[in-house]
């Protein structure tokens, strides 16, 4: 019997040929892994098996000379886990990020995926993952999209045009081909303009800028909102349409009021309730949850205004059953999707199968026979 492990190493350039900006594709498979994480069959990090991830965080002050210091959007973090269904794969995403990377050319998170063997834990794969990231990001609302949504939606409006919001807004006009007009808004007048005529060129819509966020989810159908955690934008109730659904992908806050009333769909409830009890393990969870995408609902909870995150709807549940969603026509439903490793297997394994099927990639040698057992 062999003991020969090799493994497949994909190259960016290699991911493209193999199809990672297959959007459509992207988004129907990750709503495999969303069904997959309403049957339970998948693992991520952590004792409960639904942590987000491990980050390393670095400190403010070191008196060691060498060691990394504190800064915005500066870590390591490592996102593990296992998929089932026909993926049947363990892996995990890792990367480092940097704010101060742009000045260098370089992304501000650099990324790589690891495929294995769950059952030997030998690699499978290892390949850039930025584009993999990015991907399954924006067709996590696609598929919300999918489910949740009215299928004769005409107004798409974003509240932020970096390439996370690209991303979104690329995977919901690809799902929703009924929309007519894309509106955005961002505190970046010509990063607005710019995601305007691409997604005008590439789709057919009207692109039209907004001059605040109000004006630019007045009167809108489906609202993306993918401004930073950092900054996070804040919406009130009275600016929306009735039966809005809003996307969340990124930095939201707004009165209780609208927390309250709001139909709320949640990505994965076990993943924010991991959120829930690391920000209690803290001095302060409240200051913990005003830089967490869901941390309004979770203040909600505490305060006993909201029920336990069991109890509210998930997106995975929803996309197994065959019948379409009934939403109220005047209430507002708010999607939130915290980004989970799962999608990023999915789709990474997606890819390992067709650079496999096109020799795509170059192989590499773990050993022939390993020494010291």
């Amino acid at each position: 019997m062999s003991a020969k492990v090799e493994f497949l190493y994909l190259s960016e350039e290699d991911m493209v040929k193999a199809g990672v900006q297959d959007i459509s594709g992207c988004i129907d498979v990750i709503d495999e892994v969303y069904k997959l994480i309403g049957q339970g069959d998948y693992l991520m990090g952590g004792i409960n098996g639904n942590s987000h991830g491990e980050k390393l965080h670095f400190p403010k002050e070191s008196k060691f000379k060498n060691m990394p210091l504190d800064g915005p959007d500066r870590r390591f973090m490592a996102m593990v886990a296992y998929l089932g269904g026909r993926f049947g794969i363990c892996g995990e995403k890792w990367y480092g990020s940097n704010i101060e990377n742009t000045k260098k050319g370089l992304p501000r998170s650099i990324l790589m995926v690891i495929l294995n063997d769950p059952m030997t834990g030998a690699p499978i794969a290892i390949m850039s993952a930025n584009l993999i990231s990015s991907m399954r990001t924006g067709a996590s609302p696609a598929v919300a999209v999918r489910h949740l949504g009215d299928k004769n939606v005409k107004r798409l409006a974003a509240i932020g045009a970096g390439p996370i919001s690209r991303a979104c807004i690329s995977s919901i006009l690809t799902e929703a081909k009924s929309i007519r007009e894309f509106v955005v808004f961002d505190l970046f007048e010509e990063k607005s303009k710019k995601l305007a005529e691409e997604m005008e060129e590439k789709f057919g819509v009207k692109g039209v800028v907004a001059e605040s966020t109000e004006e630019a989810i007045s009167d809108s159908d489906l609202i993306s909102v993918a401004a930073s955690r950092l900054k996070p934008v804040n919406i009130k109730s009275e600016w929306l349409k009735d039966g809005a659904l809003i996307l969340q992908t990124g930095g939201m806050t707004s009165d209780d009021e609208y927390w309250l009333n709001a139909d709320i769909v949640l990505d994965n409830p076990l993943m924010h309730t991991t959120y829930m009890e690391d920000a209690k393990k803290t001095m302060d969870p409240e200051s913990v949850y005003k830089e967490m995408m869901g941390g309004n609902i979770y203040s909600l909870i505490d305060k006993r205004k909201l029920p336990n995150l069991e109890n509210f709807k998930t997106l995975g549940e929803i996309a197994l059953k065959d019948d379409l969603y009934s939403r109220d026509g005047k209430k507002t439903t708010h999607f939130i999707s915290g980004g989970q490793a799962v999608f990023d297997l999915g789709w990474s394994y997606e890819i390992y199968k067709r650079a496999k099927e096109k020799s795509i990639g170059q192989k590499l040698l773990l050993w022939d026979n390993p020494l010291g057992i």
